[in-house]
C-alpha cells in the first residue's frame, strides 16, 4: 500500500511564553499523530512564530510549504484550525483550491474539516469566514484600547535612539545615547547635513558602532521628533485594514494626540524649535532651488544666492585650455537658459574665497571687541560655580523646612498644636518645599544642556582667537560656522550675510569689490 507523504503547519500569533509552549506542543502533537497512522509517512513540518495570520505573505515557512507542494513533495497537509491556516478567508480558499488542483488536501483536525470531501469547501468557507470576522473584532478591540492608551498618555511603540523605558514604564533618558543626540541637534544647526552628521560623529571612534549603520533618513526623523523636547505625539498614523495591516495618514486632528512636557526632553524646546526653522528653511530651498535639493556638500552650497532672482548658485566645474576651472552659477540660468536671468553673472570660486578673505580683513579690526563680546556672553550663560552655590543654599533651605515640617507632624499626633493651626502652618512648609523642589529641577534640567554649550564654546573661542589675526589662512571649516548668504549682485558686487555676535551693517570698498556686511545675532 502505498503511503500518504504528510506534513504539518503549526502557527501561533503571538510571543506570550504561553503560546510559544503551545507552538511546540503542536509539532509533538502532529508527529505523534502522523506517526501513528499506518497509511501516512511523515515527512516534515513547517511552523510559524510570533506571524499574524491575517496575511501570508510575511509568513515565510508557509510560503516555503506552498513552493514545496508545487514542487510534489507531500500529499497531505495537517493544521490544527482555520485561524491557524490563515484568518482571511480569501487567502484560505485561493491556497486550498490550489493544494487541490495539485491533488493535496487540507485536514483541520479541530475542525473537523477534510477538504478532499465534497462538503469540504463549504464548511472551510464558513469556517473562514467567521475566523475572519473574529480577527475583524479583535482588531476593532486593539485599537479601542490604544486610543485610550493615547488619551492616558501611555507610549506605544519603541523608544527613539536616547531614550529607555524604565521598570514602571515611563520615558527616562539614556544618557551615553543622549549626549549624541544633543550633538547632532547641534551640528544641524550648524549648517551640517544629514549625511554629513553621520561622517562627523563616525570620526569618534566610541561613537561610530552606534551610527555607522544609519542613512540620512534616520537623522531626519530624529530632527523632526517631538520627543527630543519632551512632548509626546501619537496617533499621526492608523490601520486602514486589519487584513492587509496597512497604514495611512492620519487625517482626523481630533484622533491625533499631543501630550507637552509628558517627559524629560534631551534638548529644550529652544533648540527644537529652532532645528525645525532651519528644516523648514532648507525645505524652502528644496522647494524654491531648480536643483530641488539642499546639498552640503560644499562650504558655499547652498549660501549663495542670486540677487536678481534669488534663486541658488549651484557648483559647475569646466576645462579651460587643459585645467579645471571651478565657478558658481545661477541655478535659474543654468536650467531654464541665459534668458532666465541675464543679469546674473557666473562667479569664479576663487573669487567668492577671496570675498570671504575681504570680508575677514575688513571685520579683523574688531577682533578685540568681538573677544570680548564673546567672554562676556560665556560669562553670562554659563556660571556653574555659582549655579552650584545657588543649589547647595536652595537643598539646605528645604532640609531645614523639611525638619520643621517633621516636628510639627509630632506636635500634632502629641496633642500639643491646635488641628487648625497645623494645617495652616504644614501647608505654608508645604508650599516653600515645593517651590524650592520647582527650583531646584529647574536648575538641574537646565544643566544639563550647559555641558554642550560650554564644549561649543570653547571650540569656537579657541579658533576664533587662532584665526583671527590670520585671515589669509581662512579655512571651508570658519566659513562654514559664521556664513549665512552671499548674494551676488554682479562680479564686483556682493551683499554678505554673517552669522556674528552683534548686529551691524557695513559697506566697505575692499581688493577691488564693493562689499555689503550684514551680521545678525539671534
Amino acid at each position: 500500500m502505498t503511503k500518504l507523504r504528510v506534513v504539518f503547519y503549526a502557527r501561533v500569533s503571538t510571543d506570550h511564553e504561553d503560546q510559544l509552549h503551545s507552538f511546540a506542543a503542536q509539532q509533538d502533537y502532529f508527529k505523534k499523530y502522523i506517526l501513528s497512522q499506518p497509511d501516512m509517512i511523515f515527512i516534515r513540518g513547517y511552523a510559524d512564530e510570533g506571524i499574524s495570520g491575517t496575511s501570508t505573505k510575511h509568513r515565510k515557512q508557509f510560503l516555503r510549504m506552498m513552493e514545496d507542494a508545487r514542487l510534489g513533495l507531500f500529499d497531505l497537509i495537517l493544521t490544527k484550525e482555520v485561524s491557524r491556516f490563515a484568518r482571511n478567508t480569501v487567502d484560505t480558499l485561493s491556497y486550498t483550491r490550489e493544494l487541490s488542483r495539485l491533488n493535496i488536501g487540507v485536514i483541520f483536525t479541530n475542525d473537523a474539516i477534510d477538504t478532499r470531501q465534497k462538503d469540504g469547501e463549504l464548511r472551510l468557507s464558513i469556517m473562514a469566514s467567521l475566523a475572519q470576522d473574529e480577527s475583524r473584532k479583535i482588531s476593532e478591540r486593539v485599537n479601542w484600547a490604544v486610543q485610550r492608551n493615547y488619551e492616558k498618555g501611555v507610549v506605544h511603540g519603541g523608544m527613539p535612539f536616547g531614550y529607555r523605558r524604565n521598570k514602571d514604564k515611563k520615558i527616562v533618558i539614556y544618557e551615553p545615547e543622549a549626549k549624541i543626540v544633543r550633538e547632532i541637534f547641534q551640528l544641524y544647526l550648524s549648517g551640517l547635513g544629514c549625511r554629513n552628521i553621520i561622517k562627523k560623529l563616525c570620526e569618534d571612534e566610541e561613537v561610530k558602532p552606534l551610527v555607522e549603520n544609519w542613512d540620512n533618513s534616520r537623522i531626519s526623523r530624529m530632527i523632526k521628533n517631538p520627543k527630543y523636547c519632551g512632548d509626546l505625539v501619537q496617533g499621526l498614523s492608523y490601520t486602514d485594514d486589519f487584513l492587509s495591516k496597512s497604514r495611512k495618514k492620519q487625517d482626523d486632528i481630533s484622533k491625533v494626540y499631543y501630550i507637552e512636557n509628558h517627559h524629560q526632553g534631551i534638548i529644550s524646546k529652544d533648540i527644537y524649535n529652532k532645528a525645525q526653522q532651519e528644516r523648514e528653511r532648507r525645505n524652502r530651498i528644496e522647494k524654491g532651488a531648480v536643483t530641488k535639493k539642499y546639498c552640503t556638500k560644499h562650504v558655499f552650497s547652498n549660501k549663495v544666492e542670486c540677487y536678481h532672482c534669488h534663486y541658488s548658485y549651484t557648483r559647475k566645474t569646466r576645462i579651460v585650455k587643459g585645467e579645471r576651472y571651478t565657478y558658481w552659477m545661477c541655478s535659474f540660468k543654468s536650467k531654464k537658459g541665459k534668458n532666465a536671468c541675464p543679469q546674473s553673472q557666473n562667479i569664479s570660486e576663487d573669487v567668492l574665497y577671496e570675498v570671504m578673505r575681504s570680508v575677514f580683513d575688513c571685520l579683523s579690526i574688531q577682533y578685540d571687541v568681538i573677544i570680548r563680546k564673546f567672554e562676556n556672553i560665556f560669562k553670562n550663560l554659563i556660571n556653574q560655580q555659582e549655579d552650584e552655590k545657588n543649589l547647595l543654599k536652595l537643598t539646605s533651605e528645604k532640609e531645614k523646612l523639611e525638619i520643621q515640617r517633621d516636628k510639627l507632624i509630632d506636635l500634632n499626633i502629641q496633642g500639643f498644636i491646635d488641628s487648625t493651626i497645623f494645617i495652616k502652618k504644614y501647608d505654608a512648609l508645604q508650599t516653600q518645599i515645593e517651590n524650592i523642589d520647582m527650583k531646584i529641577n529647574q536648575m538641574t534640567g537646565d544643566s544639563q544642556n550647559k555641558p554642550d554649550y560650554q564644549k561649543q564654546f570653547h571650540f569656537l573661542m579657541d579658533y576664533v582667537k587662532d584665526k583671527a589675526l590670520n585671515w589669509k589662512n581662512i579655512k571651508d571649516e570658519l566659513i562654514s560656522k559664521i556664513l549665512l548668504k552671499i548674494e551676488v549682485q554682479s562680479k564686483e558686487e556682493f551683499y554678505v550675510y554673517l552669522s556674528a555676535n552683534h548686529d551691524f551693517e557695513e559697506n566697505y570698498k575692499k581688493n577691488g569689490y564693493f562689499l555689503s556686511i550684514k551680521g545678525n545675532m539671534e
